[in-house]
């Protein structure tokens, strides 16, 4: 019965970063959106919706702390391959507002995100 257990728990963790390497993919092309004349930041909602819910998502999953940056290594890894040019100059994540954004959020909110993820039920000495 355990080894059901951490098989399921297993694959549970790699759907979650199948989906967040999906989703990491997704707010890179969204990026130069625009309606009209004017940029729409949904890459930095997107990021922010993402970089939430899937470290939530791989602690209910798996039930272990450190699996759970995982995802928000994966958003990293994409965003650093998005901002490197290539060979011809081009760039995934142009520097303009919506890129430095979904950048910005998406960095913020995977590090608050994984500092209270992983030290939930713990009680710092400060705090006393």
């Amino acid at each position: 019965m355990a080894r059901n257990d951490n098989l399921i728990r297993l694959c549970g963790g790699v759907v979650v970063c199948a989906a967040a390497l999906v989703v990491s993919v997704l707010e890179v092309f969204l990026v130069p959106l625009r309606l009209w004349y004017s940029y729409v930041p949904v890459a930095a909602m997107l990021a922010v919706a993402g970089n939430i819910a899937f470290p939530i998502a791989m602690r209910y999953v798996t039930r272990g702390r450190l699996v759970v940056m995982l995802p928000g290594l994966i958003w990293f890894v994409i965003a650093i391959i998005g901002t490197s040019p290539t060979m011809e100059g081009d760039l995934l994540i142009p520097a303009i507002w919506p890129g430095i954004a979904m950048l910005l959020a998406g960095a913020v909110t995977v590090t608050v995100v994984g500092y209270v993820v992983m030290s939930e039920g713990r009680v710092h000495s400060s705090y006393l």
